[in-house]
């Protein structure tokens, strides 16, 4: 059964791709087909009727895309029939049994007044970096808080790695990126890039980030971007980061992720757990970022 159906389709991006003739929209309805094709046996059955649903279409195609990736990598996915528990009462991906949970959730851009802007296509504008990582930081709370339910009625176990899959490949501006990977700067707390300037010297120095550990909102609320800081979060073993979607993405499935430890899981995961993309940990006080290099055979 393919992914795509006739319908009453009310996502405006799952009816683009799949009525548009435009070869760049046709090229990305088949890629979501073979995706689904590769891993309808390991996720929710019920994606494709989602999928049709307002604003749902990235979220399910986060969940294909995902799994898909991870299969490819080698990562012993449990099929869905095999699983623990069924997919509605848990996590979206099993890992093994168990060797780890995996949650996913695509950002959206929000409705409130610190909501992340629309293109201004024509003119410049500043990069609403505030915006974005406010929007990553809820998400990051919503799976905290289905973690937690999760652990009271015994879904999963805190003996269980688990990992929230954060994808925001629908935010505008989300690709214009300083230094550090934005993502990064929820979990830890880094703020603006600086450098020293000796002026009697007229010589700059060292660079380094200042310490910033929350955003302000627009309403003067405060919120805490040093996620892996905080005591309730030691549960999440780690995050793993995407900005694809559909139509952007990269040539090799999970080429762009980004698979952040945290350094006071309760239950960690070993390094290369995610055998692709950048991996970040944090070794004494230093944090690291490196590329990982999967096998040849899954980048050809």
């Amino acid at each position: 059964m393919t992914f795509f159906r006739a319908g009453s389709e009310s996502d405006p991006i799952y009816c683009h791709i799949n009525e548009s003739q435009d070869p760049q929209m046709r090229e990305a309805k088949e890629y979501v087909e073979r995706t689904w094709e590769a891993c309808r046996d390991y996720v929710d059955p019920r994606l494709p009727e989602r999928a049709l649903t307002k604003t749902k279409f990235h979220a399910c195609f986060w969940e294909i895309y995902l799994a898909a990736a991870l299969l490819r990598l080698g990562l012993p996915i449990t099929r869905e029939a095999d699983r623990i528990h069924p997919k509605n009462h848990g996590p979206d991906i099993q890992v093994g049994n168990v060797q780890a949970w995996i949650e996913a959730i695509a950002v959206e851009q929000g409705n409130t007044t610190d909501a992340v802007p629309d293109w201004c296509f024509g003119e410049g504008r500043e990069v609403p970096d505030d915006e974005i990582k406010l929007r990553l930081s809820n998400a990051l709370d919503k799976k905290l808080d289905a973690y937690r339910k999760w652990l009271e009625k015994g879904v999963v176990l805190d003996s269980q790695p688990f990992v929230i899959a954060v994808n925001a490949g629908l935010l505008p501006y989300v690709h214009a990126e300083s230094t550090i990977p934005r993502i990064i700067t929820v979990l830890f707390p880094f703020g603006f890039e600086a450098v020293l300037f000796d002026l009697c010297a007229n010589k700059a120095g060292d660079r380094f980030f200042t310490y910033s550990a929350h955003i302000q909102k627009k309403s003067g609320a405060k919120v805490c971007t040093s996620y892996f800081d905080q005591e309730e979060t030691k549960g999440i073993s780690g995050v793993l980061y995407s900005a694809a979607n559909a139509v952007i993405r990269p040539d090799v499935p999970g080429r762009e992720f980004i698979f952040v430890h945290n350094p006071k899981a309760s239950s960690p995961l070993p390094r290369g757990f995610v055998p692709i993309g950048r991996e970040c940990w944090v070794e004494g006080t230093e944090l690291d970022v490196r590329f990982v290099s999967p096998s040849p055979l899954l980048v050809s």
